[in-house]
């Protein structure tokens, strides 16, 4: 059985995820890269996001040499991805896309969804994502 992506903790005996190809890896990285210009994030905020990766290592994903990535870059791919994909659902405009990340929200406990992204690991993004899910419905 393959274990769901919005899942975590240890694996069961039997649980596993499939294997990230070095090009499913550079596709992944290509996407988020265009999306972190989009988003005009400084290379602080993209290294936080990808879970903290150096800057050295970002720097190879921005010239598509992304290499080898982890299950749990995977996940925040898969993630980050989402939370573009409910912008663009909400909001035909980039700017505001691009304002709404940055901005304040009572629901997101008064923080940024940046910073929410940025400060609570995978559980941060997820919130993120199921935010902009809720408010699709």
């Amino acid at each position: 059985m393959t274990k769901p992506y919005g899942t975590h903790g240890h694996d069961r005996q039997g649980d596993h995820y499939p294997t990230i190809s070095e090009v499913e890896a550079a596709a992944g990285a290509r996407a988020i890269v265009k999306l972190f210009d989009l988003w005009e994030l400084s290379h602080a905020e993209a290294c936080a996001l990808l879970g903290g990766i150096d800057l050295e290592r970002w720097e190879r994903w921005k010239q598509g040499r992304a290499g080898q990535i982890s299950r749990e870059c995977a996940i925040r791919l898969s993630l980050l991805l989402g939370v573009h994909k409910g912008l663009k659902v909400l909001f035909s405009d980039p700017a505001i896309r691009r304002g709404w990340i940055r901005k304040p929200h009572r629901d997101l406990g008064g923080e940024a969804p940046l910073t929410v992204m940025m400060s609570r690991s995978i559980t941060g993004l997820e919130r993120v994502r199921n935010y902009l899910l809720a408010l699709g419905q």
